[in-house]
């Protein structure tokens, strides 16, 4: 499959896959024109067989997979930053970050700000981690009302009242016409 592209089609999906832009991607590739024929250019490009599995191939490639989403999740919904905390006196509290890495738990890292006081470190969300778990195992319900129209049951069900009584008004007319 590889074979079959030039070194500007390799070029082409390797930029492609950092920038999904077909007309940048053809501009880092090393493709020559405007943006209208650069687009053009990325355009047939993400049209030939070859190119399309090859850019296939590689999303699989990079993609996390489900297990290794919910892995990192883990990671997030279990995280105790307590054995990483340094508290020494006369200082402000701060994160053995080293010490974090080592322990293979950088991925509960929301963020690292300098700040004029420090860094600010900022962890990812416990119970959103919680939650995403949760629901990729199906744990939620969601339950959609197709029928009511987002109207309170009562509305409805005074609705559908209504109508029967109509309906029944209407029929005994005619039995006594």
């Amino acid at each position: 499959m590889a074979n079959e592209l030039t070194g500007k089609q390799r070029l082409f999906v390797e930029a492609y896959l950092q920038c999904f832009n077909k007309t940048e991607a053809a501009r880092r590739a090393g493709y020559k024109g405007d943006n209208v024929t650069l687009g053009a250019v990325g355009y047939e490009n993400l049209k030939k067989p070859h190119i399309v599995e090859l850019v296939e191939a590689r999303i699989k490639e990079i993609c996390m997979s489900t297990n290794e989403a919910l892995a990192v999740l883990t990671v997030q919904a279990g995280f105790d930053p307590g054995p990483f905390l340094v508290l020494e006196d006369g200082k402000d509290p701060s994160i053995n970050l080293g010490k974090l890495r080592d322990a293979g738990l950088m991925a509960a890292v929301k963020s690292i700000i300098p700040t004029a006081h420090g860094v600010k470190i900022e962890f990812e969300s416990r119970q959103g981690a919680i939650d995403k778990i949760l629901r990729a195992q199906g744990a939620y319900h969601d339950r959609v009302d197709i029928t009511s129209g987002d109207k309170p049951i009562s509305d409805i069900r005074t609705e559908i009242l209504s109508a029967l009584s109509s309906i029944a008004t209407a029929s005994a007319e005619k039995t006594d016409s």
